[in-house]
């Protein structure tokens, strides 16, 4: 029994000498023979400084336990790593791949700056990804399906293939503040995202990237968008509060089909935008609550009113101007209010300032002094 017993301690400790390990790869592709065959597969926890190449990242990829195939069953490795910190590694670039992609005749490789499309694809065991200092775009799929993360270390990305990050469920919200383009369902069914700002900088933006992200509720996209696809905010059910620019010429059908929370959508485009006639799609405003408020530029009001899909919004309302417009002026304490700042998001406790107030089925605009 008592042999029994030192047995079992002896293995818990050899398993928790393997948890943790920082390694320098000084020559790219000799990762392998820094770590052995144990470390592996029973590494948790890895830190690792130096230059890293395809043949290194295969090595990453059965720690993780990755998909062998995009179409076919089967992982790559037995490894359990969860925690993989790369901030002072680099990727260099290499011809040889990491991940060939047999049914698209395509390969994926390393390159400086960059993740790699499918490095980390379906891993069955990866929470927690920082990657090089100064990455600034992850490839398409590179972390799909990886249904454990919950951790991207890095406020740096530009350009986000398509379904870069889809089906990550658990992740943690990213900043998409340096973001230049987003490609389709590139953060397809991340549940914890609730607030999406695309900034004045983001040129290109591929629909479907926020599907079935249930819990998103705050949108406000900039300047640089000037259409919408299909489907691209479609069904989206904790959706509240919309913002386009005066930018936006086109949405699509189905953009913002069945969005049953809605409450305030803003479009400051002057000239209403256009939606092509679909054979296959319907509107891009199906489904749109009737209690649901249309903010758009003054002199356009009545040709939202009555243009084609817009007029499905039962009120429209002039956006708030902060130097014109004023109704009326009210005592901080006067009645039980909605009220929406000029961005049309709504808002627990408005300060001094101009400010949506919606009360008994009426909107108006008011200034608060407190």
């Amino acid at each position: 029994m008592k042999k029994t017993l030192l047995l079992a301690a002896m293995a818990v400790v050899s398993l928790g000498s393997y948890a943790q390990k920082t390694v320098n790869v000084e020559t790219a592709g000799t990762l392998g023979t820094l770590l052995t065959e144990t470390e592996q597969k029973e590494l948790t926890q890895l830190t690792i400084k130096g230059q890293l190449n395809s043949a290194d990242v295969k090595i990453l990829r059965a720690m993780t336990k990755t998909k062998a195939d995009r179409f076919k069953p089967g992982l790559v490795g037995f490894g359990v790593l969860e925690d993989l910190d790369l901030s002072e590694a680099v990727f260099v670039k290499d011809t040889k791949p990491y991940f060939s992609d047999d049914d698209n005749m395509e390969d994926y490789a390393t390159s400086p700056n960059a993740i790699g499309g499918y490095m980390f694809f379906s891993s069955m065991t990866l929470k927690r990804f920082t990657p090089p200092a100064g990455t600034v775009s992850v490839g398409a799929g590179a972390f799909q399906d990886c249904v454990n993360l919950e951790y991207f270390g890095s406020n740096t990305i530009a350009v986000y293939g398509a379904s870069a990050f889809g089906g990550c469920e658990k992740l943690e919200p990213l900043s998409l503040e340096p973001a230049r383009a987003i490609g389709a369902s590139a953060f397809q069914k991340n549940l914890k995202i609730t607030d999406v700002v695309l900034s004045d900088d983001l040129k290109s933006f591929s629909g479907n990237a926020f599907t079935g992200c249930t819990a998103l509720k705050n949108l406000k996209i900039g300047k640089g968008i000037t259409q919408l696809d299909s489907y691209s905010f479609n069904g989206l059910p904790a959706l509240e509060t919309v913002e386009l620019s005066e930018n936006i010429t086109e949405i699509y059908p189905n953009s913002f089909n069945n969005c049953t929370a809605l409450k305030s959508f803003t479009c400051h485009a002057k000239v209403v935008p256009t939606t092509p006639n679909l054979s296959y799609a319907t509107g891009p405003f199906e489904g749109v609550p009737a209690t649901a408020v249309l903010y758009v530029p003054e002199e356009s009001v009545d040709m939202y009113k009555v243009a084609l899909h817009w007029k499905n919004f039962q009120h429209v309302e002039p956006i708030a101007d902060s130097g014109t417009g004023v109704v009326d002026v009210i005592n901080w304490n006067e009645g039980e209010s909605r009220w929406f700042n000029l961005q049309g998001v709504e808002v627990s406790s408005p300060d001094n300032g101009l400010f949506i107030e919606m009360r008994g089925g009426k909107t108006r605009k008011v200034l608060i002094r407190k």
